[in-house]
């Protein structure tokens, strides 16, 4: 779990290094203007590069599809309906025992539009969070005037959920210590009594630990949201990173457009 938050920063390169709020800027700035891009080759572009933006930050090859797999429950549903439900020129048709299913062109244009696009971002995600330590993160969010509550909310889920699933796991010890056995399946009767009763106990007592927490941290003097940390002033190499990044994502969006944006502007 820890490995979903918090990457080996071990293989130290010049993007561990430059200032986090240049990172966040220019890396949210590539997801935003990415996600409208509409032309398959500048997503595959788009994507070529990030790849190497990985690359270049010693990232390694498994994490990096670890972290994309996380797609497969969350795009490859609407992947796979989507050349089916979309109106368009047929292109092929694919007979099942209870139905016959028709794909289109403009269907398969989306389904792989949408699935360079989520690519693209979770693959600059990743690069961000692996160059750039969890407290780093913050404290540029901090800098950059992100509501502190929504830090907050943010930093307490991450640092206690390992605390939460470390109780499940002695949850789950104790009912086989005392002799559980499972259902037939998982909805058997006596599974889901014995799961709802688990997760209400587990509720419970997060609810109890996070109130003993809170007492904790006021009789020490928390007040009430993170004290600011002052980052380092920016560097030029921090400046041209970031730059470099937003023009990259301008230019494959202009690229994208086929040309009439550029008249606008000139124009």
């Amino acid at each position: 779990m820890k490995e979903l938050f918090f990457a080996d920063n071990k293989p130290v390169s010049v993007f561990h290094r430059l200032d986090p709020r240049g990172k966040i800027i220019g890396i949210f700035a590539f997801v935003v203007l990415v996600a409208t891009l509409e032309s398959p080759p500048a997503l595959v572009l788009s994507l070529g590069l990030v790849l190497g933006l990985n690359l270049a930050a010693k990232i390694p090859a498994t994490y990096l599809c670890r972290r994309l797999a996380w797609l497969v429950p969350f795009a490859g549903f609407l992947v796979v309906v989507f050349p089916f439900i979309t109106p368009g020129q047929p292109v092929f048709t694919l007979t099942l025992p209870f139905a016959v299913l028709t794909a289109s062109d403009a269907g398969l244009h989306k389904a792989v539009v949408l699935l360079l696009r989520m690519t693209n971002a979770l693959t600059a995600l990743v690069f961000l969070t692996t160059a750039t330590s969890f407290p780093q993160l913050l404290h540029g969010f901090q800098a950059l005037k992100v509501p502190p509550l929504l830090l907050q909310l943010v930093e307490f889920t991450v640092r206690y959920l390992f605390i939460i699933q470390q109780e499940l796991r002695r949850m789950l010890l104790a009912r086989r210590a005392r002799g559980f056995t499972a259902g037939r399946n998982f909805l058997h009767r006596h599974t889901l009594e014995t799961l709802g009763q688990l997760v209400g106990v587990l509720f419970i007592r997060a609810y109890e630990r996070s109130d003993r927490i809170h007492q904790a941290m006021l009789a020490r003097g928390y007040p009430g949201e993170p004290r600011p940390e002052r980052l380092s002033r920016w560097q030029k190499a921090d400046l041209c990173w970031s730059v470099a990044v937003i023009t990259v994502a301008v230019g494959l969006k202009l690229a994208d457009t086929g040309g009439d944006l550029w008249l606008m502007l000139w124009k």
